[in-house]
């Protein structure tokens, strides 16, 4: 989160101001009671501004394109649409939380609390994911943040989805360069980033 002042409305008044041209993306399931509700900002990040509805289960954003969305729980579970993964990039990546996923096409994203980025070099993600991993770590003074990539978060880190997306997190990280060793290794890109973090390769398919 990047030093927002907290901020509490009223959803209408908030889509009052935007104007009425704006189109509210996603209000179909929406109680018109909703729209009369405490909306909280919560967040300012990647070009949306993030509100929490009074209910607890809504999320309203509006964007620097002058769009507008509204958010729900049920959202979170797909992740499908831009607003919904802004939404949770903001409301479930919080403390120390660290994931690294890895993408069936070589790239990865790093998530962490009030930063996550996608990259196409895997050398670059191991040095960012360093300093991640520090004790000062402070998100809010890093440029790049991009919530709208946010893959979702996985309890379980050895997920797999849309063929061959892997989730690790940080104590998968940890504990690979704590043992100067990685055994299972899923792609170059993966091999390429733990190289990068001076842990050497066994997997015979990727040893170096």
């Amino acid at each position: 989160m990047n030093n927002t002042e907290k901020t509490t409305r009223t959803l209408q008044s908030v889509i009052d101001e935007i104007g009425g041209a704006s189109e509210l993306h996603g209000t179909t399931n929406l109680a018109k009671e909703c729209q009369t509700q405490t909306a909280e900002l919560i967040a300012s990040r990647g070009g949306f501004d993030v509100y929490a509805l009074e209910c607890g289960d809504c999320w309203f954003l509006s964007a620097n394109d002058a769009s507008t969305h509204l958010v729900t729980s049920d959202d979170l579970d797909d992740y499908n649409s831009e607003a919904a993964r802004v939404v949770g990039a903001v409301t479930e990546l919080t403390g120390d939380m660290l994931d690294v996923v890895f993408d069936n096409g070589g790239g990865i994203t790093v998530q962490a609390r009030g930063f996550v980025h996608s990259y196409e070099d895997a050398k670059q993600a191991a040095n960012d994911v360093k300093e991640i991993l520090k004790a000062d770590y402070d998100p809010t003074q890093w440029e790049g943040d991009e919530p709208n990539c946010y893959q979702g978060f996985s309890a379980d880190p050895e997920i797999e989805r849309n063929g061959g997306y892997t989730w690790l997190g940080r104590e998968d990280i940890t504990e690979a360069i704590k043992t100067g060793e990685l055994e299972d290794c899923d792609g170059y890109a993966m091999a390429e980033f733990f190289t990068a973090l001076g842990v050497k390769i066994t997997d015979e398919n990727y040893a170096r």
